[in-house]
Order: structure tokens, then C-alpha cells, then sequence
């Protein structure tokens, strides 16, 4: 028989292991099984304390283990191994794919769900049969484990449960298990084609089968099977162990029992009780005799209990036990029935019941079945730390404060080292990287990471499953991007592909090109018609097409080349070349020939039909070729993504293999990644150990923690699944303790029972404190949240018999920087005082002595503005020390440009347009469009503007009779560059903007065109791409007139050491209507002289189109224009000068008070001023300037209503506010200036007189 040895804790197993391994040869190999690799590593180093080194053991699996003696012991060939769950799948999905082509009656059910609701596609069906077939692979292998009835009656044809269920589950995995592993089966056949052919390929059987034909006839040979640390063995397992391997090996099985299981173990104890008791509870003698009797009971296993499928619980036994124990002890009865009772405990008391923490107390309870204490049996202890229940906020605050609580513990324990501390939670994937950001802002906490998910792993596994997923794509640019911007694509190309300079590749130029092309989707026109884009008509928005119009540019110069508006055609398609500078050119190309690679490699994926072994080696040289480990560091995660790659070959179940489609390759695929953990750190060797519950929970710690024991997320929910046959009910004969049904066989385990028994092993495992935390509270609703089931089981526990008050939780507040964990920033707190939540965060302290300090000054100073001199001589400025750091304004040049828009915007924000200028940031940055997938179905405002201001600019220039034909020109451009609309939607918004131009000329307010015309004034500096072909700008009477910049010597007496800049304006005005008259015909002597002419040019009026409503800021424009043209003399404007301003459905016309050139100049410098002295952390916008001026013409009412109207406009997400645009977000940070009359009065009074407002 087997030899069982017992302990209460798992580092109590480790001598009697010890002790065989030192009889042993030290040059023979000893297999020990165990379930994880934690496990593995804690026994290494605890067997090397104790024998110097851990050399010569072989750590496995269970199963690996069984074959190995089955090889060893010649039962079955070494060329037979066992099934993989993985290769089961892929038989199982081949018999699916067979069963939803046939039409047996038996298959219906099967042929129903994949098919669902008759519209879905290869690939949805595809992923069906896959998810099925994975949930049946492991359903079977659980029924060959724990229900060998149900095979056994259907190897004879028959079916095993006596009622039936909807849908027939047992009838189609009855027939589903005869096809694929049934004696004449899939599985079978192959196995005998390869022995006919004496093939040296592996044939693969299940554990059950490779054990059938076993029947041990060898002496039991000297060697030694150590098992170690399993929590519960299957039917099978059990069986397996107790009648084969027994007979051939000596087994010891070492396994974690949190209590005793003989009367006569405890029988000295419980007297000991008794007597301590006597004449204190009288009834204590019969409480004796039951518990005698109960563990007389327990020494066997009823016919009942297996009848029911459950085990009687005794009223008597632990609270904790009954709660908690049931999987583990229903696996020692069954071990202890198939030994005969025959076991060495090695169980041990963790301290004195004098010296005993809470903790241990307890402990010392489930070792010996105490039962519940309640009333009179209470202990009537003192809560302390050795159990302690954390409420946080949030899941980000439970890591902090976990993190937190690490650091206290290891400062007030001495002797405590940080590996001998773990932090499990249940979740990883939530708590994860808020573990690892905690640790790491802590002062670099030390921790090492078990059973994790590493970063690299998962943008390696992003960026392969992107790689894949785009032969079912569209190729849109959204797809595409999403790979190129994954730093495993963009690694492998900027560390290999250069320029000859030796320059990497330009991602962010790729990006760039993309938009300038107009792709969107699809790899050429012939794609796009595949995929059903039928309302493209023109060879657009596909890459192709872009990618030749980027080589026609690169072909064709454009100083040289006669095209009709630059416009080539191909084939009868029109395409508009992208010029390149030269020094692009190479990395145009390289462009080029990576897209294209990469379409060429993957966009008959979905089609191709390979074997396994073809896939792996095609996968792997796509991997290759297209991925690399973000880092040198990562590299070791990119091989195992090859090597999951490789695992493909399994696949190839049959002799030659069978074709395998690319929507069940790309499910195997995932199902692998998915598996890929990371272990990071060295174990129990240095820093705390984070890991989920599975592989740590049975490993003893001084301290543990165990985060998120939240209600509804630990224990798992246990969920009927409707294809498991072992949760049919089975109705009883008769009914046995109150049941009519089985639902559940001794030794059964549900999702909830796992995870409460690793609660338990953990519990009874931890050697000096236990930390239990959960988040109290709803992050979006703030409602509370409870906690676990086992922590109110434990509340409950200690509550009735072991604490003389009722437990307390110990409760967080929501802010990292709250007083309270800084009682010497409270208001009643001293230096002295102590906290008593631990927080050792440097950065939540500062937060936390900000906050305070704030809180004294505002006491001090109620109300008012705190100067900085004041500061420094007032208490709290000494008590704080404040070092005031030396803030540099940005130097003014002697010579400093502005642009005309920069004063407009001035005007408009000033706290964003000296934002923009400090940053250099001249346009507004655009937003992310590499994420679009589709052609635009309308213009953004941007766009729609660039469309239509050529088309304006053409009618002022040339009058009305060109309207429709600029237009036409300037959306057949717009749809040469990808930036229109397809089909219906194009004609239909040309026909709009057609309308909304004729509208606006209607309302245009023309003089005689015989007497003048329409003219821009460009100052300074010319871009001759901003102009049309054609037109000169030093022509006599042409539309543009070119004007020597504006040049400002602005005195600044508020700068020290610049008393005087030099300021050049630049920029270009709107429309304004000039008449040239000839010398000494000017208004009034006021005309200018044309230098290129020597003709007077006098200025009658000016117009705007606004691209939506007409709004009062939008007169900014042609008031600064004026100012500006009256300050440059480049033209007069007339005593009745007049200005429009135009919109669809609104037209405004007013005339204009323009200040003489003196007092323009004066003006345009008072601006400049203000621009470089005034505050620029002001909030003060243009439209509550106009809103409050409306209402308030003194100062006093001004200043008065200027705040709250800035409130409300703040306040109403939708008022619209030129402060809401600009690189600074947070508005409420900012305050008004203290006296915004004085603000107006300077720089927008001229603007007011201007206009008679």
C-alpha cells in the first residue's frame, strides 16, 4: 500500500522526505511529483538547507510519472505516449467537423449550435467547434478520471444514466467519444495505420488506456515514488496508485491535513480539556463521548455517503472545517480507505496556548477539530495583528496600502526578511501591474512575480495576433497602424532597415504619408470589389493607389512637368502624384516595399489549408520576419512565442497529416498564448513573492496577504454546465438523509469548494500573520460592497468564541495623502503623535503636507491673494522653509515677429495664445487620424474650410461666373487626395456647399467692379504654395498685393534689461475692396502712392465668410485688419469704410471708425506690451468680455459680473469659449485677472470705438 504521511503544514513533510533521500544513492535519480513549479522550487531549497544540495531529483508531473513506470516496466512501448488535451481537441474538432456535414439524427444538437441562428460565418462556425471542442477535451478527460462507469457502459454500447436531458448530451458524447476514442475510434485507427506502416511516430493513447492491459507480475523493484503536496487525487489516480504502481514501486504520499484524524491522537487533549473543565460545564462528559463517537464514525465511509455523494457532516466538527474543508477531507477519507487507515502524521502545535496569537489559536483548533466555541467555551482573547482585514477604496488604493502594510510589518518584526512575506491574489490580470506600480514607487519594494503576465509577452502576443488578423481585415489603416505602432513591428525595422545615412525609418512619416494619400482600406481596387465596396467607382482610398501616386511623384518633377492641374492619367484613372523632397525619397521606397511585403504574406492566409508542421514553419518565418522583442531583454519572450509556434506540429494527429484551415490554426494559436506566464524575480531567495492562489497556497510564510476577497470574487461562482454529465441528478432509490437526488460523487470538486480548501491550506499554512483586504466600495456609484463569504465566516468564527470584543476591520480612506495617515498635518496633531495607518510614501507625504499648509494659509489669509514676501515672514512661511524657485521668463529678443493671427488670437485667449507662444506651437495639433478605418462620410471643420476658401478666393478674384467651376476643380482635387466623400454623399455635399457660396455672393455687398476689385494684402514674407498658379503678386492691379512688413519699436519699462524691442508683423488680411485712382485724385490727399504704379489705392470695405453663424468675436478680424493696413500706409481706408461679415444663413455689415496711423501704431504696440508683461495665467476670454460689456458699461458692475459670467460659461460644457481650444486643459485652475475692466479698456477699448459698440 501507498504510505501517506500527514502534517498540518508542508514544511513538517519535509524531514520524513529528507530522511528517504539520505538513505538513498547519492548518484540515483528520484522522481518526485508535484503540481507546480513553486512548489518545486520551495522543496530544492528547503531540501538543500537540510542536506547541503538538492542534486538528482526529478520533478514531474502526476501523469508523466505514471508513464514513465509504464515505460520502465515495459507495459507499453516507449514510442507510445500519452494524448495530449491539445492533440484530443484537434481530434475532437476534425469528428465535429464530420458531425456537422452528416445527417444522423444523433448529430442534430451538435449540427444546431454551430450553426446558431443560420448566419453565421465559416469563421464564427470555425470558433465554435474549436470552443466546444476544447470544453469536450477536457470533460473527457475528466469522465476517464472520476466517471470510468460511464465510459465503461459506453465501450458496451450502452448508455450510463438513467435519465434524460434536453438537447440528448449524453446521446452525441456517447456517439462523439465511440468516433474519437472508442475501440474502433479515430484514435484507434490511427495507432494501428502506423503499426502496419512500423512507423517511428509516436502513438498517443489516454492515461486509462496505456494502464488497461497493466497487470503487475515484476517484484517491486527498490525505487521510491515521492508525491508531494497534490490536494486531492481522482477516482483513477487513487486507484492507480493503490493497485498498479504500489505493487512496483514504493509510493509515499505527502500531503497537507489541516487535522488530526484519530480519536486516540486526541484523546489526551480532549481529557485534558474535560478535567480542566469539570464541575464548570456538566455537560462536558457527554460532549466527550460524542466526539469519540463522531471520530469512530469518521474512520469509515458509509454506504450512505456514497449513495448520496456527500460525506455526513457531524455537528460537532470545526466551523472552519465544515465551512471550508470539504474537497480535502473527503480526498484523505478516500486515501485513508484505500490504505486501511495506515499513515505516519508528523502534525505539530505552532505555540503553547499561553504564547499563542489569534492566529494560532485558531490554527491550533482545526488541528484538533475543535468544535464551534461559542458562550461559555469563548477564549475571550485580545484582538491583535496576527489576523487583520483591510477595507480599501479601489483595487489601485488595495495595492498601496498592501505595499504599505509589506513595509510597516518588515519594520516592526525583527528578523523578518522579505522573502518570507507573499502576497496572493485571485486575480491576476486586475491586480498585476497595480502590484507592481505600488512595489515600485515604495522605494523600489523588493517582489518577485510568480504566475504572471509579462508586458513584453503581451505586446509580443498584440502584435502577433494583429499580424494574423489582418488577412481577414480590410487593411484599413486602423488595422495596419495598430501593427506598426506596436514597438515589436517597429523594433525589428528601426534596428535593421536604414537609410544609407544610416538613419531608421520614420514611423511617424508613414503616418503622415497616409493621410497625404487618402488610404483608408483595401490593398488595391480588386480588393476593395471583393470585399463588397461597390460604391467606389474610382480607384480610391486603397493603398495601392496611394502607393502610386507617391512613385508618380517621385518619377515626375514638378517644376518641369506639363500637366493639366497636375492631375496624371493611367489606364483612364486619374491620380494626383505626391511630391516628396529628395530626402525622403529612400524612405518612401522602403515604405513601400515593407507594406506590400507584408500584404503579400498575409492576405491569402484566411484561404490556405496546410498541415501543422507547414503552419509552424510558415508562422515562424512570419514572426521573424515582421516581429522582434522590444528590447534585447524581451528575447527570451519571443522565443517562446516561437516555440508556442512550434507546438503547432502536435496538430498533426494522423499518418500523412490532414490539412488544417487558418480560422482553427488561429484558435490553436490563441488558446497557446493565452497559456504563456512569466515567472520574473528569483523565488523565495530575495523579495516578496506575488503569485495568484494556484500554485502558492499550500506553501508555509510567516506573513501573507490576500487581496481582493470581495463578494462575488472569491470564491468563484460555481455555474451549471448543461454538457458536464457528472452533474445530472440522479434520483435516489429512497431518500437518505433528507435527499432525493445525487448530485455529486465523494471526491467531486466544484469551483467555489477549490477555492475555499486553498483558503484554508493557506490559512492553516501561514506561520505568524494573516492580512485579508477587499475593496468596500463601488468605484462608479460609491455604493459599499461586502466582503467574501470566508471572511464573514471567519468575522463570525472569531466573533463567538475567541475574541472578547467584536473583530474591527481596519479602514483606509479613499486619498493616499489623508491626514490620517499624517496625524502631525491634523489640526489637534504634534510631532509626537503616532499614526496609526502605516504610509511610508514619500510623494503622498508631500501631497499630505501641501494640503495642510494650504489649509493654514487659507486661515491666515481668508480671501485674499498670499504675496510672497508676506509668505516668508509669517509663521507658517518659517515653519514651512519654503524654497522659492527662480522662474525665468522666456528672453525677448531684440527683434521679435509676430503674425497677425497671433494678435488675433491674443485678443481671443490670452492665456492660450501665450501658451502657444512660450511653446512654439503655431498650429493646433490634429487629431490621431491613423486610427480611421473608413473614407470620411462628411468634412470636419478643417477640412470643409480648406475646401471652400480656394473656391471664395476665386470668386472675389474673378467674379461669380466661376463659382461652380472652382468648386468642381477643388472637390474633384479633394477626391484625387483621398479627402472626399464616395458616391451619393459626394454629389450630395458638393450640391450643399454650392448653395451655401451662392448664398453668401448674394449677400455680398459689391461696389461697380469698373472702379475696383477685390483684394488680399499679404505682409512680409511670401509662400507661393498659399497662392494660386498663375497670379503675381507685384502685379499693378492683380488680387494679391504684396507689402513690406510692419516694423514697432516697443518700449517694455516692465522688463529689465530689454527696454525696447523691435517687433515685425506678418500675415495676410481678409477681402477688402480698393480702388486705384491716379496721383493727386486721392480722398481727401489721403491716398497712397502704388511704388510699383504711382497710383493712389483707397480701401472702401472688407469681408469675412465664416464657415457656421456669425458671432460677435468673429469682428476681430476685420478690425485688426484695418488697424493693420492704416498702421502700414500700404493703403487709405475711406471715411466710410465698411466691413461684412458672411455666413449660409447670416449677413452682417457695420461701418468702421478707423484710429489714424499714429494712434494705430500706438495700439498695435499697447497689445505687443501686454502680450509680453501682462500676467498670461489669466483666463480671460473674448466671448465673456462681450457678454458682460453687453450688460455692464462701468467699471465697478464690470468687474463685479466679469466673474460669475466666466463661472457659468466655464460651467456649461456647451457655451462656446475660445479657452477651451489650446494646449492649456485645465481651466479651472485659472482665474480671471484682478481687474478685467482695466484688461478690457487696453486692449479691446480701440476695438469697441472702432465698431460704436
Amino acid at each position: 500500500m501507498p504510505i501517506l504521511h500527514y502534517a498540518n503544514r508542508l514544511d513538517h513533510l519535509v524531514p520524513p522526505l529528507v530522511q528517504h533521500l539520505r538513505t538513498r544513492d547519492p548518484f540515483e535519480t528520484i522522481s518526485v511529483v508535484v503540481p507546480n513549479f513553486s512548489l518545486q522550487k520551495w522543496i530544492s531549497l528547503r531540501v538543500a538547507e537540510q542536506l547541503g544540495i538538492a542534486v538528482n531529483l526529478r520533478f514531474v508531473p502526476l501523469e508523466k510519472a505514471i508513464v514513465r513506470v509504464l515505460h520502465d516496466e515495459g507495459v507499453v512501448p516507449r514510442r507510445t505516449q500519452l494524448l495530449q488535451v491539445h492533440q484530443l481537441q484537434q481530434l475532437l474538432m476534425d469528428a465535429l467537423t464530420e458531425a456537422e456535414a452528416s445527417l444522423d439524427a444523433v448529430w442534430q444538437p451538435l449540427r444546431d449550435y454551430i450553426a446558431g441562428s443560420g448566419e453565421l460565418s465559416e469563421r464564427a462556425r470555425t470558433r465554435r467547434c474549436f470552443q466546444l471542442a476544447e470544453h469536450l477535451s477536457k470533460l473527457l478527460q475528466e469522465y476517464e478520471y472520476s466517471r470510468s462507469e460511464l465510459l465503461v457502459a459506453w465501450h458496451k454500447g450502452r448508455r450510463a444514466l438513467p435519465v434524460e436531458m434536453p438537447g440528448d448530451p449524453e446521446g452525441w458524447q456517447m456517439a462523439l467519444w465511440e468516433r474519437v476514442l472508442g475501440p474502433n475510434g479515430m484514435l484507434a485507427q490511427r495507432n494501428q495505420r502506423l503499426e502496419i506502416k512500423a512507423s517511428r511516430t509516436p502513438r498517443w493513447k489516454t492515461l486509462p488506456q496505456l494502464c488497461e492491459p497493466w497487470k503487475p507480475t515484476q517484484p517491486k523493484r527498490d525505487t521510491k515514488l515521492h508525491i508531494f503536496g497534490l490536494s486531492y487525487f481522482s477516482g483513477f489516480h487513487q486507484r492507480l496508485l493503490a493497485e498498479q504502481l504500489e505493487t512496483t514501486r514504493e509510493i509515499h504520499v505527502y500531503a497537507l491535513n489541516p487535522c488530526r484524524e484519530f480519536w486516540e491522537d486526541l484523546q489526551t487533549t480532549w481529557e485534558q480539556k474535560a478535567g480542566f473543565r469539570k464541575g464548570l460545564d456538566e455537560g462536558w462528559a457527554g460532549r466527550l463521548e460524542k466526539m469519540r463517537l463522531h471520530f469512530d464514525h469518521d474512520l469509515r465511509i458509509e454506504e450512505q455517503d456514497v449513495e448520496v455523494g456527500e460525506l455526513f457532516e457531524h455537528e460537532e466538527e470545526n466551523p472552519l472545517l465544515q465551512a471550508w474543508g470539504r474537497p480535502g477531507r473527503e480526498n484523505i477519507r478516500l486515501l485513508n480507505a484505500l490504505t486501511g487507515w495506515q499513515f505516519e502524521e508528523h502534525f505539530r502545535e505552532s505555540a503553547s496556548d499561553e504564547d499563542a496569537t489569534v492566529l494560532q489559536r485558531v490554527q491550533q483548533d482545526i488541528l484538533n477539530r475543535e468544535p464551534r466555541r461559542q458562550g461559555a467555551t469563548n477564549l475571550e482573547l485580545t484582538q491583535d495583528s496576527s489576523i487583520e482585514i483591510l477595507t480599501c477604496p479601489n483595487p489601485s488604493r488595495e495595492a498601496e496600502i498592501v505595499a504599505n502594510t509589506v513595509w510597516d510589518t518588515v519594520r516592526k518584526t525583527p528578523g523578518l526578511r522579505f522573502h518570507e512575506i507573499a502576497v496572493i491574489v485571485p486575480d491576476m490580470a486586475t491586480y498585476q501591474h497595480e502590484l507592481e506600480q505600488a512595489f515600485e514607487a515604495l522605494h523600489d519594494l523588493p517582489y518577485n512575480l510568480i504566475d504572471g503576465m509579462s508586458s513584453s509577452a503581451s505586446r509580443l502576443a498584440e502584435a502577433a495576433e494583429c499580424l494574423l488578423q489582418l488577412g481577414y481585415s480590410d487593411y484599413s489603416r486602423r488595422d495596419c497602424f495598430a501593427l506598426f505602432d506596436n514597438p515589436c513591428f517597429y523594433r525589428n525595422f528601426v534596428g535593421k532597415q536604414t537609410g544609407p545615412q544610416g538613419e531608421p525609418l520614420d514611423f511617424l512619416q508613414w503616418r503622415q504619408w497616409v493621410d497625404d494619400l487618402g488610404i483608408f482600406y483595401g490593398i488595391d481596387a480588386d480588393h476593395n470589389r471583393e470585399r463588397g465596396y461597390t460604391h467606389l467607382s474610382e480607384d480610391r482610398f486603397n493603398w495601392e493607389q496611394g502607393f502610386r501616386r507617391l512613385e508618380l511623384g517621385r518619377l515626375l518633377d514638378p517644376r518641369t512637368t506639363d500637366l493639366e492641374d497636375g492631375v496624371c492619367t493611367i489606364r483612364g484613372e486619374r491620380y494626383l502624384p505626391l511630391h516628396v523632397p529628395e530626402e525622403q525619397a529612400d524612405a518612401a521606397a522602403r515604405f513601400m516595399l515593407i507594406v506590400r511585403s507584408l500584404f503579400a504574406d498575409t492576405r491569402d492566409l484566411p484561404e490556405w489549408k496546410l498541415s501543422g508542421a507547414q503552419w509552424a514553419d510558415y508562422l515562424q518565418l512570419l514572426f521573424q520576419t515582421y516581429l522582434a522583442p522590444a528590447t534585447n531583454a524581451d528575447e527570451s519572450e519571443f522565443q517562446t512565442l516561437l516555440q508556442s509556434v512550434q507546438k503547432l506540429r502536435d496538430l498533426d494527429w494522423d499518418d500523412p497529416p490532414g490539412e488544417i484551415t487558418f480560422p482553427t490554426l488561429l484558435e490553436f494559436f490563441r488558446q497557446q498564448q493565452t497559456q504563456v506566464t512569466v515567472h520574473r524575480g528569483h523565488y523565495l531567495a530575495e523579495g516578496v513573492t506575488i503569485s495568484s492562489f494556484q500554485p502558492m497556497r499550500p506553501i508555509p510564510f510567516k506573513v501573507v496577504f490576500i487581496l481582493g476577497l470581495g463578494e462575488g470574487q472569491f470564491p468563484s461562482h460555481s455555474q451549471q454546465d448543461n454538457l458536464d454529465l457528472r452533474t445530472v441528478r440522479i434520483p435516489l432509490e429512497h431518500p437518505i438523509r433528507k435527499r432525493l437526488y445525487r448530485e455529486r460523487r465523494l471526491g467531486d470538486v466544484s469551483p467555489p469548494e477549490r477555492d475555499r480548501y486553498m483558503f484554508l491550506e493557506t490559512f492553516v499554512s501561514t506561520q505568524e500573520r494573516l492580512v485579508l483586504s477587499y475593496v468596500s466600495r463601488d468605484e462608479l456609484t460609491g455604493a459599499i460592497l461586502q466582503p467574501s463569504s470566508v471572511i464573514q465566516t471567519l468575522k463570525e468564527v472569531l466573533d463567538d468564541g475567541y475574541l472578547a470584543q467584536e473583530f474591527e476591520e481596519t479602514t483606509h480612506p479613499l486619498k493616499a495623502y489623508d491626514p490620517e495617515y499624517f496625524p502631525v498635518f491634523e489640526d489637534s496633531g504634534t510631532a509626537e503623535t503616532a499614526a496609526t495607518l502605516p504610509n511610508y510614501d514619500p510623494q503622498a507625504f508631500q501631497q499630505s503636507h501641501a494640503l495642510w499648509t494650504r489649509k493654514q494659509l487659507q486661515r491666515e489669509y481668508p480671501g485674499s491673494v498670499i504675496p510672497k514676501q508676506a509668505l516668508e515672514q509669517t509663521a507658517v512661511g518659517r515653519a514651512i522653509q519654503p524654497q522659492w524657485p527662480q522662474v525665468e521668463s522666456p528672453p525677448i529678443p531684440e527683434v521679435l515677429t509676430l503674425t497677425l493671427g497671433q494678435l488675433r488670437v491674443f485678443l481671443e485667449c490670452p492665456l492660450q495664445a501665450s501658451a502657444k507662444r512660450m511653446l512654439r506651437l503655431f498650429e493646433e495639433d490634429g487629431e490621431d487620424r491613423s486610427s480611421l478605418a473608413f473614407e470620411p462620410s462628411e468634412l470636419d471643420r478643417m477640412a470643409t474650410w480648406q475646401l471652400l476658401e480656394p473656391v471664395w478666393d476665386a470668386v472675389l478674384r474673378e467674379g461669380p461666373e466661376t463659382l461652380e467651376s472652382a468648386l468642381q476643380q477643388q472637390v474633384e482635387r479633394f477626391n484625387l487626395e483621398g479627402r472626399m466623400p464616395a458616391g451619393i454623399l459626394k454629389s450630395a455635399l458638393q450640391e450643399q456647399h454650392l448653395k451655401d457660396l451662392q448664398n453668401c455672393w448674394q449677400a455680398l455687398e459689391t461696389p461697380d467692379s469698373r472702379s475696383g476689385r477685390w483684394v488680399r494684402f499679404l505682409f512680409g514674407p511670401v509662400n507661393e504654395d498659399g497662392l494660386p498658379p498663375g497670379y503675381d503678386t507685384l502685379a499693378p492691379d492683380g488680387p494679391y498685393r504684396l507689402c513690406p512688413p510692419v516694423r514697432l519699436q516697443v518700449e517694455l519699462p516692465e522688463v529689465e534689461g530689454s527696454p525696447c524691442v523691435e517687433v515685425t508683423l506678418h500675415g495676410r488680411t481678409e477681402w477688402w475692396w480698393c480702388e486705384s485712382v491716379s496721383k493727386g485724385q486721392g480722398a481727401k490727399g489721403q491716398g497712397l502712392t502704388n511704388p510699383q504704379t504711382h497710383s493712389f489705392i483707397n480701401v472702401g470695405g472688407g469681408v469675412y465668410r465664416a464657415s457656421s453663424d456669425v458671432k460677435n468675436k468673429h469682428w476681430l478680424r476685420p478690425f485688426l485688419d484695418a488697424v493693420l493696413l492704416q498702421a502700414s500706409g500700404a493703403a487709405a481706408l475711406s471715411a466710410s469704410t465698411q466691413a461684412q461679415i458672411l455666413s449660409p444663413k447670416k449677413s452682417v455689415q457695420t461701418h468702421l471708425k478707423i484710429p489714424e496711423a499714429e494712434s494705430a501704431k500706438a495700439y498695435l504696440g499697447t497689445l505687443v506690451r501686454a502680450m509680453l508683461c501682462d500676467p498670461c495665467d489669466r483666463l480671460f476670454p473674448i466671448e465673456t468680455v462681450l457678454a458682460v460689456r453687453e450688460q455692464c458699461r462701468d467699471a465697478i458692475s464690470f468687474n463685479q459680473q466679469f466673474p460669475e459670467t466666466l463661472q457659468e460659461q466655464l460651467d456649461n460644457e456647451h457655451a462656446p469659449l475660445s479657452s477651451r481650444y489650446g494646449p492649456v486643459r485645465f481651466l479651472e485652475d485659472y482665474g480671471p485677472p484682478d481687474n478685467p475692466w482695466q484688461w478690457t479698456e487696453q486692449r479691446l477699448g480701440c476695438f469697441f470705438q472702432c465698431l460704436s459698440w
